[in-house]
């Protein structure tokens, strides 16, 4: 389920200007993909991104597809985020928000034009990515939940992935050596009341899921977070860690 970018600068023999946007980031590659570009598709009241997240063969670009979860209407949403391996935002196209559902789903099943737009923009930037970075889709890195909140490691590509209660998330080679330590303190969701009646919230954060291509010492994790039916949980991150 649940703007365009901006262009990368083109250098003159002279110094660039001060506004200039700097490059995404590594070279381009220089034999052409062999696989398709991902792309996104509208089916079913939903937006769909089987391909994503997907990182460039160099490892040094990652495109994140994320969604709200939208409280309790869950209106479809979707936004794309370019990071690079320090989890630093590069670029954003943002596809759709929750409350433009009756703008750009008018009747409430079919794209409008305004949409149709929209997602044919962000994939003509995936192609674009596709064909300068040769994006790898990251696959499912297995973790199982014993129960909403408690999660155990997740394993899989040769690398053991944890995120325990101080925020800590880890990532251990299958030998257990030490790859990556994270603070994710600043992934905490915000506490506090949210009305003057209400009882102050907690939204815990577990390892929802984790991403990973064969061969590119870079993952992409999944912090999810508890909620209520007082206390609605926040959306999803996804967060980028490289070593």
């Amino acid at each position: 389920m649940r703007a365009a970018f901006a262009a990368l600068a083109v250098v003159a023999c002279s110094a660039p200007s001060p506004s200039s946007p700097p490059p995404l980031s590594g070279r381009k590659v220089t034999v052409a993909p062999t696989t398709p570009a991902p792309r996104i598709n509208y089916r079913n009241a939903e937006l769909d991104f089987p391909r994503l997240p997907a990182i460039a063969r160099s490892g040094k670009l990652i495109v994140c597809a994320l969604e709200d979860n939208d409280g309790g209407r869950g209106n479809p949403n979707l936004r794309l985020e370019i990071r690079d391996r320090g989890d630093r935002l590069v670029e954003k196209l943002v596809v759709m928000t929750p409350s433009e559902l009756d703008t750009l789903v008018p009747d409430g099943s079919n794209a409008s034009p305004m949409l149709d737009e929209r997602i044919a923009a962000a994939n003509r930037k995936l192609g674009e990515l596709h064909a300068d970075h040769d994006l790898i889709t990251m696959q499912d890195v297995p973790i199982s939940a014993d129960k909403l909140g408690s999660t155990h490691p997740a394993r899989g590509d040769s690398v053991v992935i944890t995120f325990d209660t101080d925020y800590k998330l880890r990532v251990r080679s299958d030998d257990s050596r030490m790859l990556a330590t994270v603070d994710g303190s600043s992934w905490r969701a915000p506490s506090g009341k949210r009305c003057a009646q209400c009882e102050p919230c907690d939204n815990p954060a577990y390892l929802a899921g984790a991403y990973k291509a064969p061969g590119i010492d870079v993952i992409v994790v999944r912090i999810r977070y508890q909620g209520t039916d007082t206390c609605w949980e926040p959306p999803d991150q996804l967060h980028v860690v490289a070593w």
